[in-house]
């Protein structure tokens, strides 16, 4: 009782999320869902937002106070920002914020198997600190899926060669026969998982694929994706 949590990770990172995508689903039409995730994103940046000289970083919440943990699932939060301006009209300090909480998420990738721990702390000075809890990889999309919607939404091919640098990475250390496998210890010599997450093809794979095929492969006015990347037409009316 009387404790506050707001964690960007899971339990909560779905909601902030539909927030915006239920107004893209109305064809921009109900202005109060914008309204509603523009607030939550002023109160976010302000409280779980930190700056360094060369990138951004969202930590959690917790009992009033901030944490410097951030979970791999927060780097779905950049695509967001990304397409609450590109296609939901949000100004474009969103998208600028995007791009550097993006950097952020490829800061994770800096380990000896170039694959992302499930979780890090950060120091104060942007120094990364892996845990032996968090030290595991889950082959997860969200990171993929911001490089996404950041290309989609400026056409920058930094957002593609750092795509194409985690597919590498993926496909040198998760590859394991004629399928893929979670991997122990990101800070280590490969050993893997006798585990292969549905979420895998069903959203990692796809937005790799997305990344790398032409801007407007899927026109992000007609369809919105859900949370597991399957595609809603947006509402046209009667």
């Amino acid at each position: 009782a009387g404790l506050l949590v707001w964690p960007w990770g899971a339990l909560a990172d779905s909601y902030y999320e539909y927030i915006l995508k239920q107004y893209l689903l109305t064809n921009c039409t109900q202005k109060r869902y914008l309204e509603h995730w523009t607030s939550s994103m002023h109160v976010a940046n302000k409280l779980l937002v930190r700056e360094t000289k060369d990138f951004a970083y969202l930590g959690d919440q917790d009992n009033g106070g901030f944490s410097p943990k951030m979970d791999h699932l927060a780097c779905f939060v950049p695509g967001m920002l990304a397409l609450g301006h590109h296609k939901g009209g949000a100004d474009r300090s969103w998208l600028n914020l995007a791009h550097r909480l993006s950097e952020g998420c490829m800061k994770l990738y800096n380990t000896p198997t170039g694959m992302p721990p499930d979780f890090v702390s950060f120091s104060a000075s942007g120094g990364v600190h892996i845990t032996s809890s968090g030290a595991h990889s889950r082959l997860r999309p969200e990171a993929v899926e911001s490089l996404y919607y950041l290309h989609e939404a400026t056409g920058d091919s930094r957002y593609r060669e750092q795509g194409y640098a985690i597919f590498k990475a993926m496909m040198r250390s998760a590859k394991v026969g004629s399928a893929y496998a979670t991997i122990r210890d990101v800070r280590s010599q490969v050993r893997h998982r006798d585990e292969l997450p549905s979420w895998f093809f069903a959203e990692t794979m796809k937005y790799f694929y997305l990344l790398f095929a032409p801007r407007g492969t899927v026109d992000l006015s007609k369809f919105v994706f859900n949370t597991q990347a399957h595609p809603l037409r947006v509402f046209q009316g009667p």
